[in-house]
């Protein structure tokens, strides 16, 4: 009888583990990489924050509702790290951009839907530098102390 009682308590969590992964995947991707054909600003949905690799929205691009915490690992085989120079927060809220993996190093703000645009025109010191993003933290700054 114990017996049985094992074998039922194995294939309950693995019938668990099977029912839960389908919900999981019906909650979106936390980011996408789309190819040159589909850049331009135009192509960044409502909802999203896009980052593309060259000037006005040309090249490689990915859109994301997560924070990204390391750039430098490849988002469908591209590494985005320090390869950001324009931009599009099309999201609700403020987004941080960050020197740094991890979050670390100097922070740009990036509020919502009012400003897309190149990094190097409008910000100098940001193009190509990027390596984290993240919506901001409720109620604090994009830089927070250690």
């Amino acid at each position: 009888m114990r017996w049985w009682k094992s074998v039922f308590v194995a294939v309950g969590l693995v019938l668990a583990s099977v029912v839960a992964t389908p919900g999981a995947a019906q909650a979106g991707p936390s980011v996408t990489q789309r190819e040159a054909p589909d850049s331009g600003f135009g192509n960044c949905p409502a909802g999203w924050f896009c980052a593309w690799e060259h000037n006005d929205a040309l090249g490689r691009w990915f859109q994301t509702q997560r924070a990204q915490t390391n750039l430098m690992n490849p988002i469908a085989g591209f590494v985005f790290g320090d390869q950001i120079s324009s931009v599009w927060n099309r999201t609700n809220v403020d987004w941080c951009a960050y020197h740094w993996s991890d979050f670390r190093g100097d922070a740009l703000l990036i509020e919502p839907g009012a400003w897309s645009g190149n990094l190097e025109a409008d910000t100098g010191v940001w193009d190509n530098t990027i390596r984290s993003l993240r919506p901001r933290p409720a109620n604090k700054d994009c830089v927070l102390p250690d």
